[in-house]
């Protein structure tokens, strides 16, 4: 047995960890380019991107290096998801203005929003709706 694989040495643990450490490192930077990707994604108007930023910013994440709690946040990226047309996102900019949560409660500004959700839901159920004729009918 080679000195690295006795038991009681250390060296077997500290094989062991230098892996885990360098893993962590990487899921480290591969969150971090996320959240950047996303981002960018949401000044770029892609309404997804926005709402994906605004959850990870309402939950406590496990790693605060890449995003912390940040209920102002949350809200700031919903709003501009649900401009952009995130119906998910107007529920969200809805609950929080009836909580409180990274904004001052507001019934008024919580019924604004649950009526835009409202009014993209059946614009989204009416698009659904639409038939396409495949090719011309003939003359």
């Amino acid at each position: 047995m080679d000195e690295c694989h006795k038991p009681g040495t250390g060296h077997q643990e500290q094989h062991h960890k230098e892996p885990l450490e360098s893993l962590a490192k990487i899921l480290i930077i591969s969150l971090f380019q996320g959240v950047e990707r996303l981002r960018k994604g949401c000044d770029g108007k892609h309404a997804d991107a926005c709402h994906h930023l605004s959850a990870l910013y309402m939950e406590d994440s496990h790693d605060k290096q890449v995003v912390s709690k940040d209920m102002k946040k949350a809200f700031e990226y919903a709003v501009k998801a649900c401009d952009l047309g995130n119906i998910y996102a107007c529920v969200n900019v809805s609950i929080m203005y009836m909580r409180g949560d990274g904004v001052e409660k507001d019934q008024k500004q919580s019924d604004k929003y649950k009526n835009i959700a409202i009014e993209k839901k059946k614009e989204a159920e009416k698009a659904k709706q639409l038939v396409f004729q495949e090719g011309l009918k003939p003359a």
